[in-house]
């Protein structure tokens, strides 16, 4: 049983305790504290079928999303167009276009046209904070998956 069948077991089940227990407080004959006590176990087992139902109905929408999910991105990979096949990597290729330009291809610049021609005023590519916060996430998390799928397939 999932999560939510324990939860809304439990839920359940504690108010089908202290239903019983009014129950037993009502009734005063034998007969009738044992047809409570089959109303109560009639009422506890409905509640638990129900959630079953509940947890089995999630995890089934759950594995249908994830197919989907993987049905999809096996589509784009196999795709004809190489930019849908490598969109992901094409974000990362894009930082590091752009921190190669503000690091490396900036300074080169600035240091060459000073040498011949004086300085000139090349600004580099204003990067806030989120993006660099995004990215680094984005690089960081497509390493270690790409990494432990190179594990489980064994290979490149």
């Amino acid at each position: 049983m999932g999560l939510l069948g324990k939860i809304v077991g439990e839920s359940a089940g504690g108010l089908v305790a202290t239903l019983g227990t009014i129950a037993d407080n009502l009734f005063t004959s034998t007969e009738e504290k044992e047809k409570a006590a089959i109303a109560k176990l009639q009422v506890q087992l409905a509640a638990q079928q129900h959630a079953a139902e509940l947890s089995a109905k999630l995890d089934e929408a759950y594995l249908a999303d994830a197919a989907d999910l993987r049905k999809q991105i096996t589509v784009e990979v196999q795709s004809a167009d190489w930019f849908v096949r490598r969109a992901r990597p094409a974000a990362v290729w894009i930082g590091v276009v752009i921190l190669a330009f503000n690091y490396v291809l900036r300074p080169a610049i600035l240091a060459v046209t000073e040498l011949w021609s004086g300085p000139i005023k090349i600004e580099p590519m204003p990067l806030p904070a989120e993006l660099w916060y995004v990215w680094t996430g984005l690089v960081l998390g497509y390493g270690v998956l790409r990494s432990i799928d190179k594990k489980q397939t064994g290979g490149a």
